[in-house]
């Protein structure tokens, strides 16, 4: 050959090499990057599947491997020689040219699995002799570039399985309703001959002939002892999918969460700290209670399941699952959901004070009508005890100490201490919120607040766990997903947020709340397992939060409406704690508690009858378990000691009696307005006696017998008109010690009149400033100026 051909031969193969280079070497790494968006759960079944953008139900495998069973199937279906060729099978190739010659037509491709890959990435484009060529170059540097694994991973996930299902992993969960993890050798077989001609043969089409090519496949399988004969027989008669299953929809509010954090990630299959078993239970749990709430108008719901050792998230019912209905707005995630929080943050005030020993666990706590700048809160049932143990307080959820526990303790201090612990919601500064801070006049979601309690429990078991020891970073939001990077664990002896024992405390006073009546089962509930559990109600009935404590769980329930619609009844006892209890019904535990934290306690001799650190005057007492913080509180107010005469029926003093005739008494004395009220509850309080006649002088006794109960202070009073256009009455109160006693009113030095036993007057004052006066028959006296404003119109 002379030199000049030799040259143009060289010219002509460098540039057919450029142009394969160029034009066939587009090798994919995926059939396609679009793939459903899966929610799994942490054994890794799926929770929750979104449809690609190009609207195929095409799921990413698992990272485990795939299924051998399929894979020994598929083989022997599609490549009996995938593992010996590099890309290309001659021989089928071969095989495949003279068979479509004899035919006069296409019937057979002679594609490899590596070839099918390429063609499936190409989007099938039409079978020509030059396609063909392009996949035969191309399968060669795909096998080049890729292992055998991965390619078998890539036809798995790209093979077009009929409808608009593409891959093993969604075909299974449509056919099988389970993970292509756990596929049969029927299965299996079923799976690998589908993709030869999908909408030709499925499950819901020419099911005969279907059946026939899986039962051909097994018994080629048998006739290479891939499978033995009680395998062949057992699969052979296991029947085809009835019907195609829907794909699982267990999640929908975390599936768009997790679609709206994913758009920079790439991230299509995520594991979650999820438990299938729980997230389908409560789903029925909450399916239960749906008509019964609807029928109230209460349209949304919402229950968030923690471990309370790590935080993670067990189960995730942001919603019922009723999207069709617009009206419902069952697509809003009332978990994530700032909302009034109501009484739902009373026990981490409560956490606070035995913190910094502000109080004990049964300090008295004043529980009278008060009227603090024009703010007035009542207790849920309108009543007054006087005064109350501060966990009895707690336990009963009542609105008044509450308020006067933040009052002593700060609004500014609590704020600061919300804000710590993760309340994002709580964005003014504290004058904003004042002291309806406590009462629901800030907002937070069921995340946070679950994660707190969640984390009030970390506490107590790594306290326990490290004889001891804190971890500051063990107050932290939940999580759904578990972080790549965990801080290191660095013990400290001194508390973060909450020391151990004002934790524990505030739990056991949260175990004694009044469980919901209609909990029939209760009694017997109870002996199973311990729950600190506290309720919440909004104001206008707003919103029902439920948030319960175990050993190992918190459970955390909200009902409500999604546009804020108060409806009648909508209570957190009545509507979250019944959920509350039926979720807790359904998880693993047995009866453990929280070990006391004695390390951080003391001992303290308290007053029984007031709760504080006993006085000298205190004539009863006991020595109970504290938080160490209590050494630091007051001590006991309301034991005084005070002088009688000889027959102990008056009160004297040295300005009005010989020392000889007075005898030394201790006395617990509450303030009037208190003493009022607390003798209704409670039958063994004794009033003091009175003073005797001859010692009356207020100067020389320092003792106030009379107390407005309303008005209070300098206080502003609105009188709306009635119905009809009439002006209203206002209602002025007080309380005497001594029963019987004569009060006489007066408006502006006039005379009113005079009340003895109920101390109540009904007065419709004119509109502006006045001064109420009131005088009692032994001479005390007290006064409030007031201003009245009237709608004149």
């Amino acid at each position: 050959m002379h030199l000049k051909n030799i040259r143009l031969l060289l010219s002509v193969v460098s540039i057919l090499l450029l142009i394969t280079i160029t034009w066939f070497v587009d090798i994919p790494h995926n059939i396609s990057d679009d793939f459903s968006i899966i929610i799994e759960d942490r054994n890794n079944n799926i929770l929750d599947a979104s449809i690609s953008k190009d609207q195929q139900w095409r799921f990413e495998l698992p990272d485990s491997s795939i299924n051998i069973k399929y894979v020994k199937a598929l083989l022997t279906f599609e490549d009996k020689r995938f593992y010996y060729h590099k890309g290309v099978d001659i021989i089928s190739l071969l095989r495949a040219f003279k068979l479509n010659i004899l035919s006069g037509g296409i019937k057979s491709g002679g594609s490899t699995i590596d070839m099918q890959v390429i063609r499936l990435s190409r989007k099938n484009p039409p079978r020509t002799i030059i396609e063909k060529i392009k996949e035969v170059f191309r399968a060669l540097f795909l096998d080049f570039k890729y292992t055998k694994t991965d390619i078998l991973r890539m036809y798995a996930s790209g093979a077009p399985y009929g409808g608009n299902v593409v891959g093993i992993e969604a075909a299974s969960y449509r056919y099988f309703n389970h993970s292509s993890v756990q596929l049969s050798w029927a299965e299996s077989c079923l799976l690998a001959v589908l993709p030869n001609n999908p909408s030709a043969i499925h499950p819901g089409r020419n099911r005969d002939k279907l059946l026939a090519k899986r039962n051909r496949l097994l018994k080629s399988l048998l006739h290479k002892n891939v499978i033995n004969e009680d395998d062949f027989e057992w699969s052979q008669y296991e029947d085809l999918p009835e019907k195609s299953f829907t794909m699982p929809h267990n999640a929908p509010h975390l599936l768009i969460k997790a679609a709206t954090e994913n758009k920079s990630r790439k991230k299509h299959r995520i594991t979650t700290t999820l438990d299938m078993q729980y997230q389908e239970q409560v789903i029925r749990i909450m399916e239960l209670y749906k008509t019964k709430y609807r029928g109230n108008g209460i349209r949304n719901a919402a229950v968030l399941v923690l471990d309370n050792r790590t935080s993670e998230v067990l189960a995730y019912c942001a919603n019922y699952h009723d999207y069709g209905n617009a009206e419902t707005r069952s697509h809003v995630d009332m978990i994530m959901a700032p909302r009034s929080t109501g009484s739902i943050l009373k026990p981490i005030l409560y956490a606070a004070m035995l913190d910094e020993g502000e109080i004990l666990t049964k300090s008295l706590v004043p529980d009278i009508p008060i009227n603090i700048k024009g703010y007035a809160p009542k207790n849920f049932n309108r009543g007054y005890d006087g005064a109350a143990p501060a966990n009895k307080a707690l336990a009963r959820s009542l609105n008044v100490p509450a308020v006067k526990m933040l009052l002593q303790y700060g609004v500014n201090k609590l704020h600061a201490r919300l804000k710590r612990l993760g309340m994002q919601h709580i964005n003014h500064p504290p004058a904003h919120y004042g002291l309806s801070l406590i009462l629901g006049g800030c907002e937070g979601s069921l995340w946070e607040l679950c994660g707190i309690y969640a984390s009030f429990a970390r506490t107590l078991h790594r306290y326990y766990e490290t004889s001891g020891k804190y971890v500051h970073t063990d107050f932290h939001p939940p999580y759904i997903v578990k972080p790549e990077n965990t801080p290191d664990m660095v013990l400290s002896d001194n508390p973060g947020e909450f020391s151990a024992s004002s934790i524990y405390f505030t739990l056991l006073a949260m175990n004694e709340v009044e469980r919901p009546g209609a909990d029939v089962n209760w009694d017997f509930y109870s002996n199973s397992r311990k729950i600190s559990w506290k309720t919440g109600t909004s104001f206008g009935f707003r919103d029902g939060w439920a948030i319960g404590i175990s050993h190992n769980y918190v459970v955390g329930v909200w009902i409500g409406n999604a546009d804020g619609e108060g409806r009648p009844e909508l209570t957190g006892i009545k509507t979250a704690a019944p959920v509350m209890f039926d979720v807790f019904r359904i998880l693993n535990e047995n009866n453990q508690w929280f070990y006391p934290p004695y390390n951080e306690m003391e001992k303290i001799v308290v007053c029984k009858k007031s709760g504080f650190m006993a006085g000298p005057y205190c004539d009863i007492t006991d020595t109970v378990w504290q938080p160490e913080a209590g050494l630091k509180s007051p001590v006991c107010p309301y034991h005084q000691l005070i002088y009688v005469n000889q027959d102990e029926t008056y009160r004297v003093h040295a300005g009005c009696e010989s020392q000889s005739n007075m005898k030394e008494k201790t006395w617990f004395i509450l303030p009037p307005m208190m003493e009022w009220f607390y003798k209704q509850k409670n039958g063994w309080y004794v009033s003091p006696p009175v003073f005797r006649p001859d010692c009356q002088s207020n100067f020389e006794t320092g003792q106030n017998n009379m107390q407005l109960i309303y008005p209070q202070n300098p206080s502003k009073i609105f009188i709306p008109l009635d119905l009809g256009s009439k002006q209203q009455s206002v209602l002025f109160e007080a309380a005497h010690r001594k029963p019987g006693t004569s009060i006489f009113w007066y408006i502006d030095n006039q005379y009113i009149t005079e009340t003895k036993q109920i101390h109540q007057i009904s007065v419709n004052p004119s509109k502006g400033k006045h001064m109420l006066i009131l005088t009692d028959e032994f001479g005390e006296m007290i006064s409030v100026p007031f201003e009245i404003t009237k709608d004149l119109k």
